[in-house]
């Protein structure tokens, strides 16, 4: 509702609305991305996944994701955690969730290593999903940003 809102009083092209988040919004960002992908072109989500329970597939999935994450994050580690009565997700999982719900394959079509590490899912029947990997905690790393704008626009994730 809020984008239709946003649709009536400015000039809104729905082909290029993203839904990004960093850490509790990187996992809302996903959450909008599994129950109202439609309504987006794509989910950047960083140092974030999907809070358990998550569903078994996305009732409405984005076309389009990209996760970058902290080998060494333990505020969101890649296998979630318990906090009181809820859990964080695992972030696995949550890339899991994304293939089976735009029919990716298992397996990434391409793996690169440097100083960021990265799988791509760019064979899937309705979108792609990248995965980006850097060696620090939970943070938004230097270049990420361009990284993931490059993605947003070109379709493709370069990196060093």
């Amino acid at each position: 509702s809020i984008l239709e809102d946003v649709a009536k009083r400015a000039p809104l092209d729905k082909a290029r609305i993203a839904a990004s988040g960093f850490s509790a919004g990187g996992s809302m960002a996903w959450m909008m991305g599994c129950y109202a992908g439609s309504q987006f072109n794509a989910v950047i989500s960083v140092a974030g996944a999907l809070r358990r329970e998550a569903p078994a597939t996305c009732p409405d999935p984005v076309a389009r994701g990209l996760q970058v994450h902290g080998f060494t994050d333990t505020q969101v580690p890649h296998e979630g955690r318990a906090i009181r009565d809820w859990h964080q997700g695992d972030v696995q999982e949550t890339m899991g969730l994304m293939r089976r719900s735009i029919g990716c394959r298992s397996n990434p079509t391409a793996i690169k290593v440097g100083s960021w590490r990265s799988r791509v899912w760019d064979r899937c029947e309705r979108g792609n999903l990248a995965y980006l990997e850097h060696d620090g905690g939970h943070g938004l790393p230097r270049g990420w940003s361009d990284i993931a704008r490059e993605w947003l626009e070109t379709g493709t994730l370069t990196h060093e």
